[in-house]
C-alpha cells in the first residue's frame, strides 16, 4: 500500500500484515434494538423466531467472520466475547428463515414490516441518529 511498515505492529509473525492506526471519524449513533440472523430455507413462508439467553450469545458468536483471527490480536478475543455477551443480553435476537429464491424487494418488505412490529419507533430505515 506504499506505507513504511517498520513502525507498525505485526499481526502474525512471518506474515506481512500489520495493524494500521487510523483516526476515528465522526459516526452518527443509532440505537441497536434487534439483530436478525438470516438463514436460507426451502421454498415457503418467511419465518421469524426469537433466540434468547445462551442461545442468543451462541447465535451471535457463530456469526463472527474469521473467528480464528481473534486470538492473534492481543486482548481482542476477550473484549469481543464480552461485547457479544453484553449484546446478547441487551438486544432482541431473531433467526429469519428466508425461502431460497425469494425476491430481494419482497424480502425487504417483509423484514421492514417485522421490524416495525417488533421495534417501537422503527420507521423503515428512516430513523434519525440517536433516536
Amino acid at each position: 500500500m506504499g506505507h513504511d511498515s517498520s513502525d507498525l505492529h505485526q499481526i502474525l509473525p512471518g506474515q506481512p500484515k500489520y495493524y494500521f492506526p487510523m483516526e476515528k471519524g465522526k459516526i452518527d449513533a443509532f440505537p441497536l434494538h434487534s439483530v436478525y440472523i438470516l438463514e436460507v430455507a426451502p421454498p415457503g413462508e418467511v419465518e421469524f423466531s426469537g433466540v434468547e439467553g445462551v442461545a442468543a450469545f451462541a447465535a451471535l458468536r457463530n456469526e463472527v467472520y474469521r473467528w480464528e483471527y481473534l486470538p492473534a490480536m492481543p486482548g481482542t478475543e476477550t473484549a469481543y466475547l464480552e461485547k457479544l455477551l453484553h449484546l446478547s443480553r441487551k438486544v432482541r435476537v431473531y433467526r429469519v428463515k428466508r425461502p431460497q429464491g425469494i425476491a430481494i424487494a419482497e424480502m425487504q418488505q417483509i423484514m421492514a414490516g417485522e421490524m416495525e412490529r417488533q421495534t417501537p419507533g422503527f420507521t423503515g430505515g428512516n430513523a434519525q441518529p440517536g433516536a
